[in-house]
């Protein structure tokens, strides 16, 4: 038996549910569902690759959910398109379920953390990432590292310059004097 104090709490748990607004809304006529993000949370960037990464199952329509968020309206594409793949990798459009389009609901939600964290490990190490390939690109010769590059200059060393003789061919290294043949 519930006291008054706990029906007190159960009833404003309950109307603080129903303010809370919906983040995933199904619509299983239209073969659709909507899903809300918020920009405080994700990094537009992400919304798009995340999108973008669905439309061979899905047609995408984005919009402003207030000053905020996005919503992203996702509907299942016809039975023909991109390949025949439905919701579910073979689904028809006759057999949409509730359940298939909360599975594409929840495929754009793990695409779309997996943009943020691309998007801020890139913010993160970009630099870093840049200045290997750049190295890289120098060691190989491909490219010149500029002045104001991190790390001393002279610390590469030379195209020509061969200490440990790793640059002779194979063959040079292999010869057998005159008069010896291998068997």
């Amino acid at each position: 038996m519930l006291t008054s104090g706990a029906m007190a709490a159960s009833s404003a748990s309950a109307s603080k549910a129903k303010r809370t607004p919906r983040i995933v809304e199904v619509d299983e006529a239209a073969r659709a569902v909507t899903v809300r993000v918020e920009r405080a949370v994700y990094p537009l960037e992400a919304v798009y690759g995340a999108a973008y990464e669905l439309l061979e199952r899905a047609w995408v329509y984005l919009a402003a959910d207030g000053k905020r968020g996005v919503r992203v309206h996702l509907r299942v594409r016809g039975a023909g398109a991109a390949n025949g793949a439905g919701v579910a990798g073979g689904a028809g459009v006759a057999d949409v379920s509730a359940a298939d389009l909360e599975a594409l609901a929840g495929d754009f939600a793990a695409r779309l953390l997996d943009h943020a964290l691309r998007l801020q490990l890139a913010r993160r190490h970009g630099k870093l990432r840049e200045m290997i390939v750049e190295r890289a690109l120098y060691g190989a010769g491909a490219a010149d590292v500029p002045d104001d590059a991190p790390g001393p200059a002279s610390a590469a060393p030379a195209a020509d310059d061969d200490p440990f003789g790793v640059a002779a061919s194979w063959q040079a290294s292999r010869a057998q004097p005159a008069g010896r043949r291998r068997s």
